[in-house]
């Protein structure tokens, strides 16, 4: 399956509210997909038995190829020490042949429980992203923080599992991570947005096609990027509706002049 495009205009919210599972999969050698500037959340599980890709934010797989940039991806995880994982609680996962770039992304609280140091999980499984040896991991933060809003008490585990981060990264040398607090306005109530001291800020890709709306170096997280659109409706910049050009062929040192009459978003 291909997907083209996630996100990019407004936001695209795709929330697990705890039922497990993956969030966004693009699977396959026709497969090629732009996720971003969109939230990935809570695709986490208490399950005690084993598990094979499960609790997973974004899984590219089987060949297919994904740039992932400019995202929110948190709380993929299995709550659960029993059972058996593999390539699971995971927030981005790149597998199985497929390749991609991740990049100007938000990471946290994607882990496996475990029994403490002598059942570490050691297939792969339980890291904020994972990819495979052809893929790009560049200018993330990558926040070892979990999430204790629900405690092991409450799951009647207090006594048998740890919850923390194992791995920030697998698979792959990454470039420009930042491992700290994003400093977020009030992310447990749904804002994403950075505080005006955040880490993320202007600490995304540099190259000038990464920039975002203002000119600005690219803000990790979900509002960076020039494909943000804040309202997800409206722009003050261009938007090219369609487009006749003539003459089609234009000779070496030529030139075409395009005039624009203007448009309205509906």
């Amino acid at each position: 399956m291909g997907i083209d495009r996630w996100g990019g205009g407004g936001v695209g919210v795709v929330d697990g509210v705890g039922g497990g599972g993956v969030g966004i999969t693009v699977r396959g050698s026709l497969g090629d997909a732009i996720i971003q500037n969109s939230i990935i959340r809570k695709y986490s599980a208490v399950i005690g038995s084993a598990i094979s890709h499960e609790c997973l934010g974004i899984w590219v797989t089987n060949g297919a190829k994904g740039i992932i940039r400019n995202n929110i991806v948190h709380g993929c995880k299995d709550l659960n020490f029993n059972g058996s994982e593999f390539n699971s609680g995971i927030g981005i996962c790149i597998n199985d042949n497929a390749s991609g770039v991740v990049s100007g992304n938000i990471v946290w609280d994607c882990f496996i429980s475990d029994r403490g140091s002598s059942n570490l999980p050691n297939d792969g499984s339980s890291a904020l992203v994972k990819v495979t040896a052809q893929s790009l991991v560049l200018n993330n933060l990558l926040w070892p923080m979990v999430d204790t809003s629900i405690s092991r008490a409450q799951l009647g585990l207090e006594n048998a599992t740890e919850w923390k981060i194992h791995n920030l990264v697998l698979g792959s040398n990454a470039v420009g991570t930042i491992s700290t607090n994003p400093k977020f306005v009030n992310w447990q109530d749904g804002d994403y947005s950075l505080a005006s001291d955040s880490p993320a800020i202007n600490a995304g890709p540099p190259d000038p096609q990464y920039k975002d709306r203002d000119g600005s170096r690219n803000d990790i997280g979900m509002f960076g990027g020039h494909n943000f659109i804040p309202d997800g409706r409206t722009t003050n910049k261009p938007i090219v509706l369609g487009l006749d050009v003539a003459p089609i062929a234009v000779p070496t040192g030529g030139t075409v002049t395009i005039e624009s009459t203007g448009a309205t978003v509906k």
